[in-house]
């Protein structure tokens, strides 16, 4: 069954800061995930008639298609403008550029950071649900979790020097 237009319009207002996580996570910079957002949500928008045909459980699943298609080619592009920075290099002339991070290479840490989440304790997991995904500061947070703010600015800092250390290896 599907959904009618208002409701397809609730899904992508209520989808919108689950998408940013999910691009933010895989591009690793805020400028290229909102970019990508915007860039997601005008495309399923000028598709919203289709799309409130299909049941809502599609409609979610075409989401997060969209916008995983969409870091893709972000990647991409990224890769072709530092191969077309780099090949003056390789050919002995231009300025050095960076190295190309491989596509694999970013899916492998998108991979290891959602293991690592996965095995946070609930309460550290909420914590950074409501920071990352919600984008609510600390004060927000503290309010809706009825503890001092300076405790979730502490925790939250931690949380994260806990993931980065992890995440580049430094801590088991």
């Amino acid at each position: 069954m599907g959904c009618t237009r208002a409701q397809v319009e609730q899904l992508l207002r209520d989808s919108q800061s689950e998408l940013f996580a999910f691009l933010l996570g895989r591009l690793e910079d805020r400028e290229d995930a909102l970019d990508a957002l915007q860039d997601v949500l005008l495309a399923v928008w000028r598709r919203r008639e289709e799309l409130g045909k299909l049941p809502f459980d599609e409609q979610r699943r075409y989401l997060y298609a969209a916008a995983r298609n969409r870091a893709i080619d972000v990647v991409r592009s990224r890769l072709t403008a530092q191969h077309r920075l780099t090949r003056p290099l390789e050919e002995g002339t231009g300025p050095p550029g960076p190295a190309p991070q491989p596509l694999e290479r970013v899916d492998q840490r998108v991979q290891k950071l959602n293991r690592l989440i996965a095995r946070l304790d609930p309460d550290d997991r909420v914590l950074l649900h409501l920071y990352v995904v919600g984008g609510l500061n600390c004060k927000d947070i503290a309010e809706r979790l009825g503890r001092p703010p300076g405790t979730i600015r502490s925790q939250l800092t931690r949380l994260r020097q806990r993931l980065r250390g992890q995440m580049d290896g430094n801590q088991p």
